[in-house]
């Protein structure tokens, strides 16, 4: 495992939501090389082990919290407090209602160097659904259509819309 000195970003859940979002960021990584990115199965099972595999060969870093299981089937992996330690932007993709039930855990000082914290779109007490860049104004003309053919848009069912 190749630790660097750069910020991580701590994707919390790596089931429908958080495996392509966790692909996603590693195929950034590997162009940008600006940020490490952090992954911790919830619950792990023997079937999510070729996933996470995967990510761990895209250069993402698998994370033991004590009760995942991760030492169990991974030799090389960080722990949940180093981790969060180096991380500056945390992604809960849990099921509906675990990450809800965080937000208590996540105002605790473990987690004072997060910067931003982000849920996927059914969780609501994490404040208002917004758009990344904001881009109401934009969405708002009538012309809209005739410009939307030049974007490509991703929108993995979160609070946050990726448009590159």
């Amino acid at each position: 495992m190749k630790l660097q000195d750069k910020p991580g970003v701590y994707i919390r859940g790596i089931g429908v939501i958080g495996w392509p979002l966790a692909s996603l960021l590693l195929l950034l990584q590997g162009k940008l090389e600006k940020f490490q990115v952090y992954i911790e199965p919830h619950q792990l099972k023997k079937s999510e082990i070729p996933a996470i595999l995967s990510l761990i060969e895209k250069g993402g870093i698998v994370v033991d919290t004590g009760e995942n299981r991760v030492k169990d089937f991974f030799p090389e992996f960080l722990s949940k407090k180093e981790a969060i330690g180096y991380s500056v932007v945390l992604c809960d993709c849990s099921p509906p209602g675990i990450a809800d039930s965080r937000i208590e855990e996540y105002s605790t000082l473990e987690y004072s160097k997060i910067k931003m914290f982000i849920a996927q779109g059914s969780e609501h007490k994490f404040g208002p659904q917004f758009l990344y860049p904001d881009v109401r104004s934009f969405l708002e003309k009538k012309n809209f259509l005739s410009f939307y053919t030049f974007l490509r848009v991703i929108h993995i069912h979160w609070r946050v819309l990726f448009v590159y």
